[in-house]
């Protein structure tokens, strides 16, 4: 969570929560699929800084993958190589709160899965 600037003493606002995603990208010429919480360990350099692949919205360069021994394995090894979104499929999850919380931390948003934003305490 540091890398995505969630530091204890660090005022976070929660947004609200997400409804679940697919996201289909180009990745060194290959196309990838990946579910919200797998493209939110996807951390990347774009025009707008160092930010999550939920929220790319065009072309970037990978800059890490966090956690996630599994999306690391099917991923290979890509830090440094370009990746473009194609597509982001949008499905309904509960009607109230999707599974995935949003927050604001150091003036931009971030995703959150369920599990992480437990370990996340605040006062």
């Amino acid at each position: 969570m540091r890398k995505l600037g969630i530091t204890e003493g660090k005022e976070v606002i929660v947004k609200g929560h997400d409804a679940e995603k697919t996201f289909r990208f180009r990745i060194d010429g290959r196309e990838v699929i990946l579910g919200d919480g797998e493209a939110a360990k996807i951390l990347m350099r774009s025009g707008e800084g160092l930010i999550q692949a939920n929220f790319l919205k065009g072309k970037g360069i990978m800059e890490k993958v966090i956690g996630g021994r599994g999306v690391k394995e099917r991923l290979g090894d890509v830090e440094g190589k370009g990746i473009k979104l194609v597509s982001v499929e949008e499905r309904k999850a509960h009607e109230e709160r999707g599974g995935f919380v949003i927050v604001r931390v150091n003036g931009r948003e971030v995703v959150l899965g369920r599990g992480l934003a437990e370990k996340v305490w605040v006062r």
